[in-house]
């Protein structure tokens, strides 16, 4: 049974998001770790959630995904400014 295209680029947004997630929340375990640029994984999220929404722009799960993303870029600075 073929899969409709508009069902595959919902499953692909999805994984996207959920990988976008994923990265924006290891910024902050590496930020608390001490690891030189690691913000640039939160980074890597907003891509990743910004390409999710390109790819399906009727997603939801994608603007939430980006959000995330940003709380967890800001979260880890916060980190990074209490443990210097």
């Amino acid at each position: 049974m073929p899969v409709k295209h508009s069902r595959l680029r919902h499953i692909v947004s999805t994984g996207l998001a959920v990988s976008a997630v994923l990265l924006g929340t290891t910024c902050v375990v590496l930020v608390a770790g001490g690891w030189p640029l690691s913000v640039a994984a939160g980074a890597a999220g907003l891509t990743a959630s910004g390409f999710a929404g390109t790819v399906d722009p009727k997603s939801k799960a994608a603007p939430a995904a980006f959000l995330i993303c940003v709380a967890a870029i800001g979260t880890a600075l916060i980190v990074h400014q209490v443990v210097s």
